[in-house]
């Protein structure tokens, strides 16, 4: 589906068991392209983009408060460009949402978190070359709401974050990593111990290397 004024796909209201939001080529809209206020909505192996002097859209998938147990699986979000106020490739309005294998580029921004919500989890995904930021975090939970980045690549210097009043927010970001073991003629070491331990000394994880010299990623 192309060129349109309006919405690309809108869930307005609640549907009892979900919607899917499946394998779509979705361009040129000049609203959201994917916006859902449902319960449970599944967005996997969507491709959302703009072509150069088209539409302005205003965000790419939008999930509103209202839309939980929503998830993203492979989606791929590309020159999703600013109208209206600090537009995202997905902004995100309600609590809990799991997102995986996203890849957004060269949008005006890449993931928007606003409101009183709670964790976010986006997941071997990439944010690269937004114009403004990749990332806007505006959480402002009294609880204490995360955004967890897990495997995420992204730029450092294109984050936003913005904390309300007296509510507090938090951003973690971790990345997987795997030890290879050679001896001093740089062959491989198999069945060597390689344990892994925090700054305070706890163990996190002990692993035998396999025929590759190579730990399982942790």
């Amino acid at each position: 589906m192309s060129n349109g004024i309006g919405y690309g796909i809108l869930i307005a209201g609640s549907v009892t068991n979900g919607v899917d939001i499946l394998t779509n080529t979705i361009t040129n809209f000049s609203s959201n392209f994917v916006d859902t206020k449902s319960q449970n909505t599944t967005i996997n192996h969507n491709t959302l983009t703009n072509s150069p002097s088209s539409f302005a859209s205003k965000h790419g998938i939008n999930i509103q408060s209202g839309a939980s147990g929503t998830s993203l699986y492979n989606n791929t979000l590309f020159r999703i460009i600013a109208s209206g106020t600090s537009p995202g490739a997905i902004a995100v309005f309600q609590s809990s949402i799991n997102m995986s294998y996203i890849n957004m580029t060269d949008s005006y921004s890449g993931l928007e978190i606003r409101g009183s919500i709670g964790d976010i989890n986006l997941i071997n995904s990439t944010i690269s070359n937004s114009s403004y930021k990749d990332i806007i975090n505006n959480i402002d939970d009294a609880n204490g709401g995360r955004l967890r980045l897990y495997n995420v690549s992204f730029n450092k210097s294109k984050v936003s974050y913005t904390v309300a009043g007296d509510y507090q927010g938090f951003i973690e970001v971790y990345y997987q990593y795997n030890t290879k073991v050679t001896n001093q003629n740089l062959n491989n070491v198999q069945s060597a111990n390689v344990t892994l331990k925090d700054v305070y000394g706890t163990q996190l994880d002990s692993q035998l290397t396999d025929v590759n010299g190579l730990t399982n990623p942790v």
